[in-house]
């Protein structure tokens, strides 16, 4: 058995038996996760999803991929470009899905896979503006800031790993306009299992983060965060927000940081996503043959990059 499989059998047991050890701490769990689920994601996601789907459906990937943009920019096929446009504007794990589906169809190989992820994962102005922005730190022009930074910290990240110049012949095999009498029911179910897979995901992993927690880990964590510095209260809603992104910002949003610090450290949390988000991009991606490793250090790179470039934003706050 490989050692990934024994990992996730050794998690479920333990996750089984706090379950059953402490019912109702963790039933709770789940309920605060749905809840976070419903109020702050779900809202941004749903119509995003959706009319990225009738794009897709009605021929725009093809129409985009025709622009030489991200072959100019970053050496990678020019269908990089609406992967990009959709992930901006639909958010997580949009980027990685869509890629996934072209190699799948033969549209790009794994080179360009490799090449897109860097600058083709980011999430969507509702739930960095409305959700995180508006709705968690109550600071409307925080959300703006956060929000310039997280997409153009993207774009300079393709820049880091664009290597060498390679051909990408012109295929004509994506993203085929789909008929119209199929497209709306498709889209919606489409849709559908996008947002419940999202669902599982942060559900689940807000458990998680409750558990570690519960065993003193997070705290055993801030403790050697405060060696560099970081406040403890801080470096739990970090660490909480390296699990599960949105908890993150939650609990940040609670505590006693000036805007101009908790801003650029939701920046930092919204860009590499959490483990939540980037297990969902890497099962994706696993499909395209994309080392794990490759996909997180880029992540990596770019939320560095967005956290200094909200600091400097917030300077105008």
């Amino acid at each position: 058995m490989k050692a990934s499989k024994i990992a996730v059998a050794i998690l479920s047991v333990v996750l089984m038996i706090a379950l059953i050890v402490q019912p109702q701490r963790y039933a709770q769990s789940v309920s605060n996760g749905l809840m976070m689920y419903v109020v702050s994601v779900l809202p941004s996601m749903l119509p995003f999803f959706f009319l990225s789907g009738l794009l897709t459906g009605t021929g725009v990937a093809g129409k985009l991929s025709q622009i030489n943009v991200t072959k100019k920019l970053y050496h990678a096929p020019s269908e990089g470009l609406y992967v990009m446009v959709m992930s901006f504007l639909s958010g997580y794990p949009v980027g990685a899905k869509l890629t996934a589906e072209m190699y799948e169809h033969g549209v790009i190989d794994r080179d360009g896979a490799k090449k897109m992820i860097s600058f083709t994962s980011a999430t969507g102005p509702m739930f960095v503006v409305g959700a995180v922005g508006t709705q968690i730190l109550h600071n409307y022009k925080a959300g703006l800031c956060i929000l310039a930074a997280h997409y153009l910290a993207t774009v300079l990240n393709g820049f880091i790993y664009r290597g060498k110049r390679k051909h990408y012949g012109v295929n004509t095999n994506v993203a085929q306009p789909v008929k119209m009498d199929k497209l709306l029911w498709e889209t919606a179910y489409n849709t559908v299992i996008s947002l419940l897979v999202a669902c599982v995901y942060i559900v689940m992993f807000n458990v998680i983060a409750d558990i570690m927690e519960d065993l003193g880990i997070f705290r055993a964590l801030s403790r050697a965060l405060l060696a560099l510095g970081i406040a403890p209260q801080a470096g739990v809603s970090v660490l909480y927000g390296l699990t599960e992104m949105t908890r993150g910002c939650v609990l940040l949003s609670q505590s006693a940081l000036p805007i101009t610090i908790s801003a650029p450290l939701c920046c930092l949390l919204i860009t590499f996503g959490g483990l939540s988000v980037c297990l969902q991009s890497v099962a994706y991606l696993a499909k395209c043959h994309v080392n794990p490793l490759r996909y997180l250090l880029a992540k990596t790179t770019q939320a560095i990059l967005s956290f200094g470039l909200c600091m400097l934003f917030c300077l105008a706050l």
